[in-house]
């Protein structure tokens, strides 16, 4: 591990509520609250909680989706070519364009950029086959795919333009069981490749435990817990993050990851 690439400091998020009487002030609802911490380069850090606690509305804040409403978001000097941070959704399919060609949504990142025409189709070849996929489907349409095929899909769009960051927002809970395992080693060996960091939201807590360096519990907004993944599952401190533990489920699938399935070397 390196240096933070990212530091999120004192990060709130409100949205303001229908009036409750015709001049009294608008009411706010708090997504996120005074969250604080740091992603080091190629870390893989999971951010979990209940549902409704804030988790996708702090990817969307990060991936500049939406607005701060106070705190800052710091990143570090970045290598020539590259952006900060892509995001990877929950329903590949939604995410992507069903009227243009899968080639096409994959050049899309860099259509503003001043590659040649001639470098983007050589990138987005060179993506689908780093995701497993043949660049032949690049003429083809996201609903001619499966879901694990179009979660692929969405993770070599994600790539094109060289991202230091990915979020990646429950990005296997659409899946069957053994896709969901296929796309985390496959989440591995693209970390590895291009020492990217991940910020990995998820609710299934075996999957954080095979992908996860360091695990941030949230609840109602808050930061609750941060720690090392081993720590945090042994020791937690917390009854969020106990209630999330009594809750977990066993799923035999993900037991073929190594310690090391997301290493960085």
């Amino acid at each position: 591990m390196r240096g933070p690439l990212l530091e999120i400091d004192a990060l709130s998020r409100s949205y303001p509520l229908p009036r409750p009487r015709l001049f009294a002030p608008a009411p706010q609802f708090t997504a996120v609250a005074n969250m604080s911490f740091a992603v080091a380069e190629g870390e893989c850090l999971a951010i979990v909680g209940e549902s409704g606690c804030g988790k996708s509305t702090l990817a969307r804040v990060i991936a500049g989706l939406d607005r701060p409403s106070a705190g800052a978001i710091r990143w570090a000097a970045l290598p020539e070519g590259c952006v900060p941070v892509q995001m990877v959704f929950q329903d590949p399919h939604r995410s992507l364009n069903p009227r243009r060609t899968i080639g096409w949504s994959l050049q899309e990142p860099l259509y503003r950029s001043a590659l040649p025409r001639s470098q983007r189709i050589s990138r987005m070849r060179d993506m689908l086959e780093e995701v497993g996929l043949s660049p032949e489907v690049a003429t083809r349409y996201p609903h001619e795919f499966s879901g694990g095929q179009r979660q692929r899909i969405a993770l070599a769009r994600a790539l094109m333009p060289n991202p230091r960051l990915l979020i990646a927002d429950e990005p296997t809970s659409a899946l069957d069981l053994s896709v969901q395992a296929q796309i985390l080693a496959l989440l591995g060996e693209l970390r590895t490749r291009h020492r990217l960091a991940i910020l990995f939201i998820s609710h299934n807590l075996l999957a954080v435990r095979a992908v996860a360096d360091r695990v941030l519990v949230m609840a109602e907004g808050r930061r609750v817990e941060l720690g090392p993944t081993a720590e945090i599952f042994a020791r937690p401190t917390h009854p969020v993050t106990q209630n999330l533990l009594d809750a977990e489920l066993i799923l035999p699938n993900f037991t073929q990851f190594s310690s090391n399935v997301f290493t960085v070397r």
